[in-house]
């Protein structure tokens, strides 16, 4: 557990820089969608992954919560354009879960631990 929290706080630290420089090239199309997708994927980690010291399951949720919007965003972003076809979606989706996989990782991972910690100081009735 303790290794996970520290991985995901130096994740979270390189994650602001790269959505801060990325920034400029995948927010151009759309403000508002833009926002969405660059604040969820890059820049709410790092707050979230220091949450995960504290309440780790409640910081799982995010992080999973946090590939949702982004999926949504970039979605917004996207049904405006011309023309929405099958390898629209396929785009959509691969670039979704490109820049959430660690997310999901991560979420996932803060998610099973925090289980497995409550299990083990949960005292049985006898």
């Amino acid at each position: 557990m303790k290794y996970l929290k520290i991985a995901g706080l130096v994740w979270g630290l390189v994650n602001v820089p790269i959505g801060y420089f990325l920034g400029f090239t995948l927010g151009s199309r759309d403000f508002w969608s833009g926002v969405a997708f660059l604040g969820a994927l890059f820049m709410l980690p790092l707050p979230i992954t220091v949450l995960a010291l504290w309440r780790p399951k409640l910081a799982g949720k995010a992080l999973l919560g946090c590939v949702a919007v982004s999926f949504v965003g970039l979605l917004a972003a996207v049904i405006p354009g011309s023309e929405f076809s099958l390898a629209q979606w396929a785009k959509i989706i691969l670039a979704t879960l490109l820049y959430g996989l660690p997310h999901i990782c991560f979420g996932v991972g803060y998610i099973l631990t925090a289980n497995r910690a409550e299990r083990q100081y949960t005292v049985p009735i006898t």
